[in-house]
């Protein structure tokens, strides 16, 4: 299943690079999957040189030169920037071990007990810009780019979850400043998938890299977070209820103003229009 899903998604990208209207997905889907055939029985390492050729033969639509750049730039996509990146984690992660700072504690340069004091802020600072950008509208531009390749359920789907994930992580923030172990977990489930839907949702490149590096913080981090403990150890006390409430009704009140000419409607919870105004209404 997840050898067909990487097919599909990479024919996908080869796809979005050749210019509109040249050939179709499943031309370019069906190309793909013959010429990776011919890498393989080739034995010809990547299918390099074989993969091209059997590509410019199977779309004679598309001009040679223009798939040869396209093809170039895949290799670029698809092998060379993953191995640079795989090559810099495992040198990172290398130099993290041998350093002894693992095992360690007194070559850690932040102390101990500012660390979770510290990723708790972080956390509930990302939290409320995911919910501070719930009531904003889109960037057009953005917009734009991605309906043209994502569905607008998706795209709806990813903006309500990616909504309740704000709040979600930033009533998580004081579990993980209680250091507790449960919060810690979820919070790195909500951190990777806060990636995806916020890219998905409205292509926010900007907070899904702020969202990558406290995952990898919190990651580097764990032996901080080792309080067994579920969900239901973690304490609210009556001061951060009254600042959830207080920030959620100021929240509300904003967004109601910002999209205050949207006309309430029951058909708003099914239908699916792409309004920012009525993904307010439904978050």
């Amino acid at each position: 299943m997840l050898a067909v899903i990487d097919i599909a998604l990479v024919a996908y990208i080869i796809h979005m690079l050749i210019p509109a209207s040249t050939v179709s997905y499943l031309e370019v889907f069906s190309a793909y999957v013959q010429s990776i055939t011919v890498g393989i029985i080739s034995h010809v390492p990547g299918g390099l040189g074989v993969f091209e050729l059997s590509m410019v033969a199977s779309l004679p639509k598309v001009d040679k030169t223009t798939l040869l750049s396209v093809l170039l730039l895949f290799r670029i996509l698809y092998y060379l920037i993953p191995f640079a990146l795989g090559l810099l984690s495992f040198f990172l992660h290398e130099a993290y071990i041998r350093s002894g700072m693992d095992t360690t504690r007194k070559r850690r340069i932040i102390p101990s007990v500012w660390v979770p004091q510290l990723l708790a802020l972080a956390t509930a600072g990302l939290g409320i810009t995911m919910l501070v950008l719930s009531i904003l509208p889109p960037v057009a531009d953005r917009e734009l780019l991605l309906g043209e390749f994502i569905p607008i359920p998706i795209i709806e789907t990813s903006y309500l979850l990616n909504t309740l994930m704000g709040f979600a992580l930033l009533v998580l923030a004081r579990g993980l400043h209680q250091r507790l172990n449960g919060a810690w977990h979820l919070s790195m489930w909500l951190l990777g998938l806060s990636v995806v839907t916020l890219l998905t949702k409205h292509l926010e490149i900007e907070v899904a890299v702020i969202c990558t590096l406290l995952f990898a913080v919190a990651y580097f981090n764990r032996s901080y977070f080792s309080r067994q403990s579920n969900l239901m150890s973690l304490r609210l006390n009556s001061q951060t209820l009254v600042l959830l409430s207080v920030f959620l009704i100021s929240l509300f009140w904003v967004g109601m103003y910002v999209h205050r000419h949207e006309a309430y409607s029951p058909d708003l919870w099914w239908n699916v229009s792409g309004d920012s105004g009525a993904r307010f209404l439904r978050s």
